[in-house]
């Protein structure tokens, strides 16, 4: 991890809990700001409070984007009480009415069947999982444009997270 953040040349860092959820900011969050960002994918909310402590070192301006659920509001809780770092939950993008909100709840299922069997119709191979469905994407950002009639409500869902993340990271002013 030492030599990737002594390599990195982005001003701001946002980490995340997962490849995945690396993959869903990547593809869907469009604003040219990103271009100043690391994302950093960690293997689950505990190890965030790690990677915090790596980058601090070297980088200061670090925000971690953690799920609500019981392991992000533990993992929150516990790296608040140790860093000056900016916490963001999913909560903050006006997602209220959920309990538990993941990353994964930011796509409408209908929406990812559509584009799965869409996918499969135009022979692009996927195997119809969230996390198959993202590192196609992922692989090729093109396909989001081109299918994005297929996706309204869960591009609107990626949007209301990244003017949050991009206000939180005062990229963009509110």
């Amino acid at each position: 991890m030492i030599d990737y953040i002594k390599t990195n040349n982005s001003k701001k860092i946002l980490i995340v809990e997962g490849l995945n959820d690396k993959y869903a900011v990547s593809v869907f969050c469009k604003n040219s700001k990103w271009s100043e960002v690391e994302i950093f994918p960690s293997v689950g909310a505990p190890q965030i409070a790690d990677n915090i402590a790596e980058f601090a070192y070297y980088n200061s301006a670090i925000m971690a984007l953690f799920d609500r659920d019981d392991a992000g509001k533990e993992a929150m809780k516990k790296i608040k009480s140790k860093t000056n770092a900016m916490f963001l939950e999913l909560n903050d993008t006006n997602f209220d009415s959920l309990e538990k909100l993941e990353m994964d709840d930011l796509f409408v299922s209908d929406e990812l069947q559509g584009l799965s069997q869409k996918l499969n119709e135009d022979g692009i191979e996927n195997f119809g999982t969230y996390k198959d469905i993202m590192r196609i994407l992922y692989e090729d950002r093109n396909l989001v444009e081109n299918y994005k009639y297929l996706l309204p409500k869960t591009l609107e869902n990626f949007k209301k997270l990244e003017n949050v993340l991009l206000v939180k990271m005062k990229l963009i002013k509110k």
